[in-house]
């Protein structure tokens, strides 16, 4: 084999490596695209059944769970600072009363 064939030969394996690398990348961004779809809407599930425990929650218990709350989500129902020291603060006044 001569210097030309040799350097036709890199060449061509050169070439077919690089069009197999590109339809991996193709493969492989096709399948990321899919992957994150499907988590964006396992996400936007989630977060709407958050949304929908937490109006049932606050029906349930009149908001008094919420003083106690520990869910790390962004509640529309959850009291405010000044809110959740009222409220302990009646609560503690009703432990004491009854206790």
């Amino acid at each position: 084999m001569n210097l030309e064939e040799f350097r036709k030969a890199l060449s061509s394996d050169a070439t077919e490596e690089n069009a197999q690398l590109k339809r991996q990348l193709s493969d492989l961004q096709t399948e990321y695209h899919e992957k994150l779809s499907k988590l964006e809407n396992e996400n936007d599930s989630l977060k709407e059944s958050c949304r929908v425990l937490c109006n049932r929650c606050f029906t349930l218990t009149r908001g008094v769970t919420c003083l106690f709350c520990g869910l790390d989500y962004p509640c529309p129902h959850m009291p405010g600072l000044e809110e959740q020291v009222a409220m302990a603060h009646k609560l503690r006044k009703e432990i004491e009363k009854n206790g």
